[in-house]
């Protein structure tokens, strides 16, 4: 049993939950989802997401502070051990809900607008 954490995107909150196996992350992360990629955000932490999560026309988004890219629907916080194994975070849940901001769409549009700049 590993400690992670859920980012509801839908309902903007972030719950502690525990992993018994990787197939536990799928329904945290959303209906249909069959195949997820890792983001890392911290030395020892990743965020599990969608990997198809911009193909299914989402409306609800984060962002997590260090990171600089929004990621689509759902998210599952966990910490990586140097060899790759899945371990508890090694940031807080406080921490975490420090550093993720939600949106939805029309959020999202005007973040982009902002940040156009940094992509030229």
């Amino acid at each position: 049993m590993t400690k992670a954490y859920h980012i509801d995107s839908v309902n903007r909150k972030i719950t502690e939950v525990i992993i018994n196996n990787y197939t536990d992350i799928y329904p945290l992360l959303g209906d249909g989802v069959d195949i997820f990629d890792a983001v890392t955000v911290e030395k020892h932490d990743v965020i599990f997401v969608d990997d198809c999560g911009l193909m299914r026309s989402p409306e609800h988004f984060f962002l997590y502070s260090s990171y600089g890219h929004l990621l689509a629907g759902n998210g599952v916080v966990m910490g990586s051990s140097p060899d790759g194994e899945s371990i508890n975070p090694k940031m807080t849940l406080d921490e975490l809900k420090q550093r993720v901001k939600f949106m939805n769409i029309d959020e999202v549009a005007i973040w982009v607008h902002a940040h156009e700049h940094h992509r030229n």
